[in-house]
């Protein structure tokens, strides 16, 4: 299995809670289709989101050039004010243990899973995914908007990459 985890483009300075893209943002977005017909990543079979405008967004041009569903599911959200840490970490797992068990592996022809989220998702996840590479590392601390981790996963999670769209 591919898994690709995504931060949202950049968003707009918009003074609401669910903002759009930037025009930098969108830009992204699109260069995210190039990412694929450059064979840099490999097209996903299977697009999920957070609730947010922006997480769609940064998926929207991969989903038409596709022809995909983006699958929004609140698991993906930012950790609300009242979501303790322990319930937060537990609500990534779900996520993560969940969508393996809905999509079969075949060594043959592996899926591909894109995921978009947001920074603090994303900071969980790396501090709960059993990789190959360390990712405590300062590196991957970082998280600009647009960021991404691309992995396979067999037995373990195999980092491929680690850049920005």
């Amino acid at each position: 299995m591919n898994f690709i985890l995504f931060r949202h483009a950049e968003k707009s300075s918009e003074m609401i809670a669910d903002c759009s893209l930037s025009t930098a943002g969108l830009n992204q977005a699109r260069n995210l289709v190039h990412l694929i017909q450059t064979k840099k990543l490999p097209p996903p079979t299977h697009l999920f989101c957070s609730p947010r405008k922006r997480t769609r967004e940064t998926l929207s041009f991969v989903a038409e050039q596709t022809r995909l569903e983006i699958t929004s599911t609140p698991l993906l959200d930012l950790r609300t004010d009242n979501e303790s840490t322990k319930d937060f970490r537990l609500r990534v797992q779900e996520f993560l243990v969940g969508f393996q068990l809905d999509i079969p592996d075949s060594p043959k022809n592996p899926p591909t899973v894109y995921v978009c989220t947001h920074q603090d998702w994303a900071e969980e996840f790396i501090s709960i995914v059993e990789s190959s590479t360390d990712l405590s590392q300062p590196k991957y601390a970082s998280w600009p908007s647009g960021q991404y981790m691309y992995f396979t996963k067999s037995d373990l999670w195999h980092l491929m990459d680690f850049n920005r769209i």
